[in-house]
């Protein structure tokens, strides 16, 4: 019965997309035509049975939870969590990134939004398959960072900006990258660089990489999406912010769940967090911009905080020697708080970071 009623739906839409291709104006292009098509697909799709999120009694659901702790500990199943890399952030969420779970990744501009992404992803990607959107910077400017993060070594690190340039780079240099790219090749990790995205584009690419991964032996584990702002959003709630970011936020939450993956989503903090009469700039869960829907849907929320980023703008810094000593000792700090945690505490971890070379890690490392 359920697949008769699928394939009426289908029927309805590919009916109703033949209609308005034939008979609509210019004004309706053909991209929103296949958005809404895509739309009604996944709504198809979203009424078949899936196993994993099928409906248990009491009974049925203790019991299948205790086997599953059972397979959890003998090693028969495993961990559904994938590694962040950083063994801090793991410990506190309880193995790292989350299969079923949306995590926001939130900071003002310069804090290290993209940096952090470009680590954390590559991280994720030696345990899982990981899927990148970068809807924010270029393809080659995505690709520099990666391989300025491989590169790095601690007496000579090369910068994003070195590599960008290309020029300036001695045999050396090119040696070190030729090797980055080696072990680049090694990771289960693809990039969509698009100026914008929909959410049923999203769900379409991410169901095409798991199938490409199922073919090659792998799993699709995590899923970032760089970021927020350049996800568009369907004729629902046009001019109503609130409500087209919670249709986002929700959309990806369920994606989570259905696909059984990690989605990681980047956002902005609002101008709040740099207000003059506010001392501390550290920011909380309330200066997520636009929206309370994030903050609600989000399993985990981590919040980037840089403190050399401040002192480098304050004027008093080439005058105040105890300003510049604060300032070499916090050039590397990255603090990353968690302002929501539903797998654990809420803490804040302090990390090492290079912004010019795109790397986070735990501690000040050496080669990768």
């Amino acid at each position: 019965m359920r697949d008769l009623a699928t394939r009426r739906g289908l029927i309805h839409t590919a009916e109703r997309l033949a209609d308005r291709a034939r008979n609509e104006g210019f004004e309706t292009s053909a991209e929103s035509l296949v958005e809404e098509a895509e739309a009604d697909l996944l709504a198809a799709r979203a009424g078949g049975a899936q196993s994993h999120l099928a409906r248990m009694t009491a009974a049925e659901g203790g019991a299948w939870m205790l086997d599953r702790i059972n397979s959890l500990r003998s090693g028969a199943i495993e961990s559904t969590a994938v590694p962040t890399g950083i063994q801090e952030l793991d410990r506190v969420t309880s193995g790292g990134f989350q299969r079923g779970q949306l995590w926001l990744m939130a900071g003002r501009p310069g804090m290290g939004k993209t940096v952090a992404m470009t680590s954390l992803s590559r991280y994720a990607a030696r345990e899982a398959g990981v899927l990148v959107f970068q809807l924010e910077v270029t393809r080659d400017q995505q690709w520099a960072r990666y391989l300025a993060d491989l590169a790095y070594v601690s007496h000579r690190p090369l910068t994003f900006g070195q590599i960008m340039r290309g020029r300036d780079l001695d045999d050396e240099d090119v040696w070190r990258l030729q090797d980055a790219h080696k072990r680049l090749q090694r990771l289960h990790l693809t990039v969509e660089c698009e100026p914008s995205i929909s959410v049923p584009q999203i769900v379409f690419s991410v169901k095409a990489e798991k199938k490409r991964l199922e073919r090659l032996g792998q799993r699709l584990g995590v899923v970032f999406i760089d970021y927020l702002k350049f996800i568009k959003v369907s004729e629902r709630y046009r001019g109503n912010r609130v409500l087209e970011i919670g249709e986002i936020s929700g959309a990806l939450k369920q994606l989570a769940k259905a696909e059984d993956i990690c989605v990681v989503l980047l956002a902005q903090l609002n101008r709040g967090v740099e207000a003059q009469g506010r001392e501390d700039k550290r920011p909380t869960v309330a200066d997520l911009r636009d929206s309370g829907e994030l903050e609600q849907d989000a399993d985990v929320v981590l919040l980037l905080y840089r403190d050399a980023f401040y002192i480098e703008k304050n004027p008093k810094l080439k005058t105040d020697p105890e300003l510049q000593d604060r300032f070499y000792q916090r050039q590397h700090s990255l603090e990353l708080i968690l302002g929501k945690n539903r797998a654990g505490p809420t803490s804040t971890l302090d990390l090492w970071c290079d912004v010019s070379a795109s790397s986070v890690a735990s501690h000040a490392r050496g080669p990768a």
